[in-house]
């Protein structure tokens, strides 16, 4: 799961630094700095395949991983991101699993039991009736919080992470994003 998150930040940063690039096997790029920031500054972001939205304080990304042909867990994410000039990034991806609701309760309930995450303080609750798992992150060099939530076969992990320099406020911004997420039956049509 750890290796979702980094690639999510690395893509998110890369995309928004090199568009112009290739991307990565397996990726397709769906908008590049999307969105309307309304008065308030955030714009709607809804995922072109992922059946989900939330609310960002940015213009973001929209892309998907397909990962169908390696032998992983993970067969394919739906994300939307967005790093901000003052550093933060803000991102929601939605995990799809080979082995389905089997695969997505056993890494929920791993991240649930802190696996990986010593030193972080981790809370259980639900949201509109899913499982939630919610980490917060908090070190010398940035801050975070992560919300992990069990869609039935599938995971939602909601990401907010800053350097260190640009916390103040970090938690409310985490907690209107996090309130923001609508989520689909992903086999729904469109």
């Amino acid at each position: 799961m750890r290796s979702i998150v980094a690639l999510v930040a690395i893509t998110i940063g890369y995309v928004n630094a090199s568009p112009a690039q290739g991307l990565p096997p397996g990726m397709t790029m769906h908008r590049i700095q999307a969105g309307s920031l309304d008065a308030s500054g955030w714009a709607v972001a809804e995922s072109t395949h992922g059946a989900f939205a939330v609310k960002m304080p940015c213009t973001f990304n929209d892309f998907s991983m397909d990962q169908s042909v390696a032998h992983t867990p993970v067969i394919k994410s739906y994300t939307l991101g967005c790093v901000r000039p003052d550093e933060r990034k803000f991102s929601a991806t939605r995990i799809q699993y080979r082995n389905g609701a089997k695969d997505a309760r056993s890494f929920f309930e791993n991240i649930a039991r802190g696996e990986g995450r010593s030193g972080a303080h981790i809370a259980r609750s639900t949201y509109m009736g899913m499982p939630v798992v919610d980490i917060i992150i908090d070190n010398t060099a940035q801050c975070g919080f992560l919300r992990y939530v069990l869609a039935d076969d599938d995971t939602l992990l909601l990401a907010t992470e800053a350097p260190r320099g640009s916390c103040q406020g970090l938690d409310a911004q985490s907690s209107e994003f996090f309130t923001s997420l609508s989520v689909r039956d992903r086999d729904a049509q469109y």
